[in-house]
């Protein structure tokens, strides 16, 4: 099983690599139907902050209490 730590680093590397695909001089080929729906995806992907408040909510909700 991940731990989460590694599993919210897959999240945040996963945005930067979109963000990538929304920069030409980064990733210079990259066709625009692939740039549009990178755009689509990052207009509603929650910021790290508020990836960070998922999961501190989600885990108290898993903790026994």
């Amino acid at each position: 099983m991940k731990k989460q730590k590694d599993q919210y680093q897959a999240i945040i590397e996963g945005m930067r690599l979109i963000e990538d695909l929304l920069i030409p001089q980064v990733t210079p080929r990259v066709p625009t139907h692939i740039r549009d729906r990178a755009r689509t995806v990052m207009q509603n992907f929650p910021t790290e902050t508020e990836i960070k408040t998922i999961i501190d909510k989600a885990q108290r909700i898993k903790e026994p209490q």
